[in-house]
């Protein structure tokens, strides 16, 4: 019989079982896509160089928060005196690099702003990437300096979108967070940095920067050839020491993290336990769950066609030519499920990361030669795990043994074993399964539905940047941040405004505390870390939330006044056990 003609008979007989062939499809198609798009979704978060000369090398400097372990990249953990010091004392870099990230306001037209995401960053960094622009020309180290004209380049969608593709947009003068900027360039169509940036500013610094003044950065980097990410790591970990032991009332000892740019950008979380890898585990154990299920049902429809090749084999039909049929048929399921499974994982991969809006330029969801591969390779475990026993035994076995066997039923010894074997297995996959299915629900569950403490249904919150203003004087910016609660709180809706550094439920810098009145006694031990934020007076009154003693900030509380603060009741029970904290006076670190 020819090949075929074989395969015409295969699809006759999957035609004849609908219900079988529908359910087997249905089983292979859920299992393969989710493993394939969790696949995908993990490879795209992997460690994989960036799309530059040199990308394997480009890197991230960051901290990790004490108590949670996520990064603090993309918060400007570091200050720019540590980015100096660092800069100048390192070999291990190529290109060293600080990056602010924010929102800013395109005003262009008064009746017309728009924010979008910006970042303001070392003018080398993005030399370095060595990517032209569309129009007009990138930074150069004159675009650095302190008294240099304001400039800016722009992506391709704020160029489309905001400017309506204006032909003459090189030379164009814009207001930027109020300030006029010369447009000099319109980057790629697709290309925003450093992460998912459209508006892009050159970092300035003064000549003569202290300590915790200038602002905080994310700091970047491309490693000069040979130098390991332990090396750089150990580096920033002694600089960060050093500066501890120097200046210890402006710094706290951290912990620091030297990473690959792709991996360190998309995972967000410190160590193994990030997204991709606990959704490919996940998937590992689905797949498994998968193939045991394919295989018994390949495995039932094969040893149901018995009696069939037992009436072909004693009509003449060779051992091989048995055994191809029986193989023929599964095939022709499981590259069909492999076809669909691919489709379907294609949309799961966008659902996952959602619109290219949503991700970096570089995170890109094509389904490439490896992930087909991939399915290639699954496709045939769970092709031949589920024939191979049946194709074997039909090509071994003598005719008449093979009549006898089918005659027996389904209560035979092997195939018993074997059922037993494969439901056995199946029940324990599916019950951790479960378990695990179980308790990421409640996991996602008290993540979604955790209380920040405030009304945040009639709350709106909008994120600023001090170091936008051009300015570095604190009294200024002070009287910015009162200008700007006193006319947002007359806007018609608004019945209370205020500032903060952390929204509710978010977390801000940590910083170590004792209590001044043990120093120097054996109760001299610093506190847990605890995250600090920075309000201004009506903070609390905005949000809705009653002190439970003491008092607020008011007027009284400045710069040049006896240092407050307010601590959390949890707090206030890890300080004080026995007493109130009320007139406690603290040591902090921050």
């Amino acid at each position: 019989m020819s090949l075929l003609r074989d395969l015409q008979y295969s699809i006759r007989l999957l035609r004849k079982t609908p219900v079988h062939t529908a359910t087997t499809l249905f089983v292979m198609v859920l299992g393969l896509s989710l493993y394939l798009a969790s696949y995908t979704f993990a490879k795209v978060r992997d460690d994989k160089p960036m799309p530059f000369p040199d990308g394997e090398r480009f890197v991230v400097l960051k901290t990790i928060a004490p108590l949670t372990g996520f990064d603090e990249w993309r918060g400007s953990n570091l200050d720019l005196y540590t980015f100096e010091r660092l800069r100048s004392s390192s070999d291990n870099y190529s290109v060293l690099a600080a990056v602010q990230l924010s929102l800013a306001t395109v005003s262009d037209d008064r009746s017309y702003a728009r924010q979008f995401r910006a970042a303001t960053l070392s003018v080398d960094f993005l030399a370095a990437t060595q990517v032209s622009p569309m129009l007009g020309r990138i930074f150069t180290q004159q675009d650095a300096a302190v008294e240099a004209d304001n400039v800016a380049i722009i992506s391709y969608t704020l160029w489309q979108d905001y400017y309506a593709a204006d032909p003459d947009i090189i030379g164009r003068i814009s207001s930027i967070n109020g300030q006029l900027h010369n447009i000099i360039g319109v980057m790629p169509q697709g290309f925003t940095f450093p992460i998912r940036e459209h508006l892009l500013l050159p970092l300035r610094l003064g000549n003569a920067l202290q300590p915790n003044q200038g602002g905080r950065a994310s700091l970047a980097g491309i490693l000069r050839p040979g130098v390991t990410l332990q090396a750089a790591q150990v580096e920033l970990l002694t600089l960060v020491d050093q500066l501890v032991e120097e200046f210890p009332e402006s710094y706290t000892p951290k912990e620091v993290l030297v990473a690959p740019y792709a991996q360190a950008i998309g995972s967000g979380i410190n160590g193994p336990q990030n997204a991709g890898f606990m959704m490919l585990s996940f998937a590992y154990l689905v797949l498994a769950l998968t193939v045991v299920n394919l295989s018994t049902l390949l495995f039932m429809r094969s040893t149901s066609r018995k009696q069939e090749l037992a009436v072909r084999a004693t009509m003449g039909a060779g051992g091989f030519e048995l055994a191809k049929q029986v193989l023929l048929e599964s095939a022709l399921l499981c590259l069909t499920g492999m076809v669909l499974s691919l489709a379907l994982s294609r949309v799961l991969v966008n659902m996952m990361f959602g619109s290219a809006a949503g991700r970096s330029f570089w995170e890109t969801t094509e389904l490439d030669l490896q992930t087909v591969l991939v399915a290639l390779a699954v496709t045939t475990v769970i092709w031949l795990n589920a024939g191979l026993i049946v194709a074997y035994r039909a090509w071994k076995t003598a005719p008449g043994n093979l009549l006898s066997d089918s005659n027996k039923g389904s209560g035979s010894g092997g195939k018993g074993t074997a059922s037993k074997v494969i439901v056995g297995v199946e029940v324990v996959l599916s019950c951790f399964l479960l378990f695990i299915t179980g308790a990421m629900i409640v996991l996602l569950t008290r993540t979604a539905v955790t209380d920040p403490g405030t009304n945040t249904a009639d709350t709106a919150f909008a994120k600023f940047n001090l170091s936008h203003l051009g300015t570095s004087d604190l009294s200024r910016q002070l009287v910015f941040v009162d200008d700007l609660i006193r006319e947002v709180g007359e806007l018609p809706g608004i019945n209370a405004a205020a500032v903060t550094s952390a929204p509710p439920a978010r977390s801000g810098r940590y910083g170590t505390y004792q209590l001044e009145q043990y120093l120097g006694t054996e109760r001299n031990e610093e506190l847990p870390d605890q995250s600090t934020i920075w309000v201004t007076n009506n903070y609390f009154a905005a949000i809705g939330v009653d002190l439970m003693e003491g008092r607020g900030f008011d007027s009284s509380d400045t710069s040049s006044s006896a240092k407050v603060v307010i601590i959390t009741d949890e707090f206030a029970r890890q300080l004080c056990p026995q007493e109130s904290p009320l007139g406690k006076t603290i040591n902090t670190k921050v």
